[in-house]
C-alpha cells in the first residue's frame, strides 16, 4: 500500500493556523504593503511593497520564523521636515508559542535543532491566537525597532530657518542679518553689556 504524502502550499497571507505548518515546514515568499503593517505617518510609509522571504518550521519550543523583510520606506527628516527614501533589510526572527504564560515561567533550553534554526538569537517570543500564527504583529515591531531615533535625510542635514522657515539645504536666507542688526537685538544687546 503506498502511503500519499499531503503537500501542503504556503499560505496566501500573514496570518495561518499552525495546523496548516507541515512537518518539515515551508518557505514563505509574500508582497507587504502599508495595510498589512499599519505603520503611523511617524514610522514611515512604505514606498510600493516589501518583499518578506521567510522559513516557517516547527521547533521543540514552537514555531520559528526566520527570514527577511526588505524594501524602500519612506520617512521624514526631524530636521528639514522633507521625505527621503530608506532602504532598509529587517532580519525576521520569531518563535510563535500557544501557552505563551507557561513558557515564560520556565527556563527556556534549546536542543541541537533550535540552535540549527537559530532561536537562541530570538528576544521576542508571540503568542499565537487562537491557534494563528500572526506575521503582521512581528514584522511591524521589527521594522518600528529598526527605525533611527532621529531620522535625517543625510547626516550633515542643516535643518530650517526658525525665522522663515527656509530649507538651508537648498538655499539661504538674511534672516539672521535682519535679526542681527534689528534696533530691538541692538537694544539687548547694550543692556547685556552694562549688566
Amino acid at each position: 500500500m503506498m502511503v500519499v504524502k499531503k503537500v501542503v502550499a504556503p499560505p496566501s497571507s500573514l496570518k495561518f493556523l499552525v495546523e496548516d505548518i507541515p512537518q518539515e515546514g515551508f518557505h514563505l515568499s509574500y508582497a507587504v504593503t502599508q495595510a498589512n503593517l499599519e505603520l503611523t505617518p511617524d514610522e514611515g510609509r512604505i514606498q510600493g511593497e516589501f518583499q518578506l522571504d521567510c522559513d516557517v518550521r516547527h521547533s521543540s519550543e514552537g514555531v520559528c520564523v526566520k527570514g527577511t523583510l526588505a524594501g524602500t520606506i519612506i520617512r521624514v527628516c526631524v530636521r528639514c521636515l522633507s521625505e527621503f527614501e530608506e532602504h532598509i533589510v529587517v532580519p525576521c526572527l520569531g518563535l510563535f508559542q500557544n501557552d505563551l504564560a507557561e513558557k515564560q515561567s520556565s527556563i527556556v533550553e534549546f536542543d541541537e535543532e533550535s540552535y540549527d534554526l537559530g532561536l537562541d538569537e530570538i528576544e521576542e517570543i508571540y503568542q499565537c491566537q487562537d491557534s494563528y500564527i500572526e506575521l503582521d504583529v512581528m514584522l511591524r515591531e521589527q521594522v518600528i525597532l529598526l527605525a533611527p531615533i532621529q531620522k535625517l535625510c543625510h547626516s550633515d542635514c542643516r535643518g530650517l530657518c526658525q525665522h522663515c522657515g527656509i530649507s538651508f539645504n537648498q538655499s539661504t536666507c538674511t534672516c539672521h542679518e535682519t535679526i542681527r542688526f534689528s534696533p530691538m537685538a541692538t537694544a539687548l544687546r547694550k543692556l547685556k553689556e552694562e549688566l
